[in-house]
């Protein structure tokens, strides 16, 4: 068996190479390199101002949702709470009383910076419904 050849270091830029800073992108080709200007259409052209962006503030979407699972839980306790306290005036009061938690999941889907928010209470909202809601009002109702 053979070993393959060892690397060899390159001792020069390659015969017949363009010069540093010759086309836009290559090394030496940034403003000031060399005391010339970068040329047209290079990265000086599409690098956006200096500092970048401002950082993001507020939630990001995962965060968002994680919080609007908690605001979710919350709401649908209060709506259980109301469900039940007004199951004698008749279903439909009690179950417009489970309605108002996807009212509020729908509304802060409207905005983005509440989007996140609003999906987590219509998840939570949704379990909800298939979970606990559903079989109890089919106990209510004698089905």
């Amino acid at each position: 068996m053979v070993p393959p050849p060892d690397p060899v270091a390159p001792t020069g830029p390659p015969s017949g190479g363009a010069a540093p800073g010759a086309y836009p992108g290559a090394p030496g080709s940034y403003p000031g390199a060399s005391g010339t200007p970068a040329a047209p259409g290079g990265y000086a052209a599409y690098a956006g101002p200096a500092g970048g962006p401002p950082p993001r503030s507020g939630l990001s979407f995962g965060a968002g949702i994680g919080v609007g699972t908690a605001v979710g839980c919350g709401s649908m306790l209060i709506a259980l709470v109301l469900f039940f306290s007004l199951a004698n005036l008749g279903t439909a009061f009690s179950i417009g009383a489970l309605v108002l938690p996807l009212i509020l999941g729908a509304v802060l889907l409207i905005w983005a910076k509440t989007r996140g928010i609003g999906v987590g209470v219509l998840i939570i909202s949704a379990a909800a419904w298939l979970v606990v809601i559903g079989p109890c009002l089919g106990l209510l109702n004698g089905a």
